[in-house]
């Protein structure tokens, strides 16, 4: 899983860092914002403990449970904030003063869905472990 983890981890980095480029470029919104590099410092988080439980195999299991706690986290937060803009913003319900800002609200909810399969992909692959670690036992 911590090869997963990486490549999770760098998808991340690039959205966030395509997203804060688009918006400097003026093709998401008015102008840039730092928040823009959020899923990026999700990546780099998650690239850092898939770098530590590759390289330290005795602590892989509880850096990669951090790894998916954390994975958690920012899907529930990105998907907490995306998905109602941009479900308003589909159906023309935001009110008139609110800025149209549909790249940040784009991009949340990216990083939410990417986030979703990979707590998902952890789960499958935690759930395989301890049924191959209880069936070793048995034998």
């Amino acid at each position: 899983m911590a090869k997963v983890t990486i490549i999770y981890g760098v998808i991340l980095v690039l959205l966030g860092f395509g997203a804060y480029g688009l918006g400097l470029a003026g093709l998401m919104g008015n102008k840039a914002s730092p928040t823009a590099l959020i899923p990026s410092v999700f990546g780099l988080i998650l690239v850092l403990l898939g770098l530590v439980g590759q390289f330290k195999p005795s602590i892989n299991m509880h850096v990669m449970h951090a790894a998916v706690l954390i994975a958690l986290l920012g899907c529930l937060a990105s998907a907490g904030m995306g998905i109602p803009k941009l479900i308003r913003y589909a159906t023309d319900s935001l009110p008139p003063e609110a800025p149209v800002r549909v790249g940040a609200w784009v991009t949340q909810t990216l990083m939410a869905f990417i986030l979703a399969v990979y707590v998902a992909q952890c789960v499958k692959s935690f759930i395989s472990a301890r049924r191959q670690r209880r069936l070793q036992s048995q034998a």
